[in-house]
């Protein structure tokens, strides 16, 4: 899926001078639909060369954790792209693991691929599914993003055990 980005919203706020002159003399006016309708071909080109990347996603957490204990939660990234990428990364992960979903955001990306890590303290007990990844991968003109949800397949499911040591009473009524 196609997305302008702010540079393309830029172009075609330019397009408005002509469509204003419009109004004094008509023929500009022409010139203001061939600026929009040369800028909308760009954005479109720009998302296209932006879909054309291809990026593999592996998601590095372990089958079971503790509740409360920290534990590294990690994607790999890997691509075949000559030239430097910029990309958007959201990890839903389940409310049980994190509060908010990990955003990551990689700018003018360079090499085969990056991993992206972050520690994240389980907050409840139970069995979670963990959700796809959703990427971004912006044009080479920066005039678009392209988005696509991306499954990591590796192990779908996380178990969140109890916690290891409780503190204070529950701590002495348990021990």
């Amino acid at each position: 899926m196609p997305i302008p980005t702010a540079r393309a919203g830029w172009l075609l706020a330019v397009g408005t001078v002509p469509f204003a002159l419009g109004l004094l003399a008509g023929h500009w006016s022409v010139w203001g639909v061939a600026w929009d309708l040369f800028v909308l071909v760009l954005v479109a080109v720009d998302a296209a060369r932006a879909r054309s990347v291809d990026v593999t996603v592996s998601r590095e957490l372990p089958g079971w954790v503790h509740q409360h204990d920290p534990v590294e939660a990690s994607l790999t990234l890997t691509w075949d792209h000559a030239q430097p990428l910029t990309l958007r990364v959201r990890d839903p992960l389940h409310p049980a693991l994190i509060a908010h979903p990990i955003n990551h955001h990689v700018e003018e990306a360079s090499g085969p691929g990056v991993v992206l890590a972050r520690q994240v303290r389980p907050l409840r007990r139970g069995t979670v599914e963990l959700a796809p990844v959703v990427l971004r991968v912006r044009g080479p003109a920066g005039l678009a993003w392209h988005q696509r949800v991306i499954s990591t397949h590796a192990k779908a499911t996380v178990r969140i055990l109890p916690q290891r040591h409780l503190d204070g009473d529950d701590g002495r009524f348990v021990h």
